[in-house]
């Protein structure tokens, strides 16, 4: 998994997963439910007062692959 700074925001800043969870999560909810969750919780710490951040909301993205059997 390749992921970018704001889809690990979900780790980084949220604190809702480690690192291995969210790679566990991302292969068996898929990056879509991932992404929509890291908006919702931008979207509820606006003022990023409870989360602090540079910005409100950040580029969220990430690549999964597996590779072999």
């Amino acid at each position: 998994m390749i992921a970018s700074d704001g889809l690990c925001r979900l780790t980084d800043v949220f604190g809702c997963y480690t690192p291995e969870a969210l790679f566990e999560a991302a292969f068996s909810r898929g990056l879509g439910p991932l992404i929509e969750e890291v908006r919702a919780l931008e979207r509820a710490d606006a003022d990023c007062t409870r989360h602090p951040r540079a910005k409100v909301s950040d580029d969220a993205t990430g690549v999964l692959l597996r590779v072999g059997k």
